[in-house]
């Protein structure tokens, strides 16, 4: 047999090899997208115009935590007004099991009779809260809150660029959901619920 003959039954040969790899090959299952871990979250104590607050007091209730400060412009009121229609919507037992904080990132302005004011305005179960530059700088990256004073300017006024998102405790005191800026009342309302309901 001739080098010729030979020729189209190599290729019928590799051809059969090919068509079973073809068949008995199985890609791999895409992975599904990782879930990005929570911030480590976790226990602090810091001040409010009645005196200490210690996280560790309000374990039984479901809480909510919003970073940010009273001067500014436009981000807190829209993310606190929102957290503020979801808590007048639970039901007054739902309520006793609820606490949200406040927790200012400009403690240089920002005492605890100003917080107290300001975080009343929009919810009375919205409590100010601050501490030193250390302390809320500690609770603030164990959250995953990220922040900067900008540049002060010639009148010693200054902003701070801040996250802002929406931390939710479940009755342990553990971080269980981080909700994004612009999160609806409606959807802030249903994440608290689902932890509510696990104590039951």
């Amino acid at each position: 047999m001739n080098n010729k003959a030979l020729m189209p039954i190599g290729l019928i040969g590799l051809l059969a090899v090919l068509l079973l790899g073809v068949l008995i090959w199985q890609p791999e299952a895409p992975k599904t997208p990782m879930t990005p871990a929570l911030p480590k979250g976790g226990d602090f104590v810091l001040h409010s115009s009645a005196g200490k607050v210690d996280l560790k007091d309000y374990r039984g209730k479901v809480v909510a935590i919003y970073f940010g400060y009273t001067w500014c412009p436009d981000i807190c009121p829209t993310s606190l007004s929102l957290l503020s229609a979801a808590l007048h919507a639970l039901t007054p037992q739902e309520q006793a099991r609820s606490q949200a904080f406040f927790i200012s990132l400009d403690p240089e302005r920002d005492d605890v009779e100003r917080l107290k004011e300001y975080a009343s305005y929009f919810n009375k179960q919205i409590l100010g809260i601050t501490g030193s530059s250390e302390q809320v700088a500690e609770v603030a990256a164990r959250y995953g809150s990220v922040y900067r004073k900008t540049e002060i300017d010639e009148q010693g006024n200054y902003s701070v660029d801040h996250s802002s998102r929406i931390y939710l405790l479940d009755g342990a005191g553990r971080l269980r959901k981080v909700l994004p800026h612009g999160t609806s009342s409606e959807v802030v309302l249903a994440e608290l619920r689902l932890l509510l309901q696990e104590r039951g």
